[in-house]
């Protein structure tokens, strides 16, 4: 990743539709409080936020069971979490780092300038698969 883009996503993290948009994602994803950052699919915590804990989980979801390597604030699955770290350099699984990388596949889903623009349904549209 550029250095350009890396600077573009942290400065976006200040933006007041940024962090509009982050709450609505974890709403649906997680929770609002701090405990989101440590959420696994199905409700349980992990201990550390060192790193992604990449381990798959059944559950039940709609009365069918779904097995998901899915944590954190917006649910990373433990795929989509490598390709983050990766392309942004990140170290751990910390607050910080799972807003970063949920602003990055914003970006790379193209709704970044929706969601700092205030276009919302647009944006919503734009993530919906991810």
């Amino acid at each position: 990743m550029s250095v350009g883009l890396r600077t573009k996503l942290d400065r976006a993290l200040r933006a007041r539709n940024v962090q509009a948009f982050l709450r609505v994602i974890r709403e649906g994803e997680s929770s609002q409080d701090d405990s989101a950052y440590r959420m696994v699919f199905g409700g349980g915590f992990i201990e550390s936020m060192a790193y992604h804990p990449s381990k798959p989980i059944t559950g039940q979801l709609g009365g069918k069971a779904i097995t998901s390597s899915a944590a954190g604030a917006y649910q990373f699955l433990s795929s989509t979490w490598d390709e983050c770290a990766a392309e942004l350099g990140l170290t751990d699984f910390g607050h910080d780092a799972q807003d970063l990388a949920a602003v990055y596949l914003i970006h790379r889903r193209g709704a970044f300038d929706d969601v700092i623009q205030g276009r919302i349904e647009l944006a919503i549209k734009k993530c919906n698969r991810e």
